[in-house]
């Protein structure tokens, strides 16, 4: 299930809660008026650039991936 961060529109509270569905209601814990899905940015460290890959051209990742043969691409 994934964990969705939410922002009370009354009170200015940020929260993260696990829902079981995207399209599911979230109440502030706070106010317990509904909240707004905030845009949720996920980071990992980068083990190689896209231009350090040799199969750059052939990576759909190509122009911003992280290689580290873990992109997708399956051609290392």
């Amino acid at each position: 299930m994934p964990i969705y961060e939410y922002r009370c529109p009354q009170c200015g509270e940020k929260f993260e809660k696990i829902v079981t569905a995207a399209a599911a209601k979230v109440n502030c814990e706070k106010c317990h008026v509904p909240a707004e899905r905030q845009l949720s940015v996920f980071a990992a460290p980068a083990t190689s650039s896209a231009s350090a890959c040799k199969f750059n051209q052939d990576c759909p990742s190509a122009g911003g991936h992280t290689c580290g043969c873990g992109c997708g691409c399956h051609s290392h």
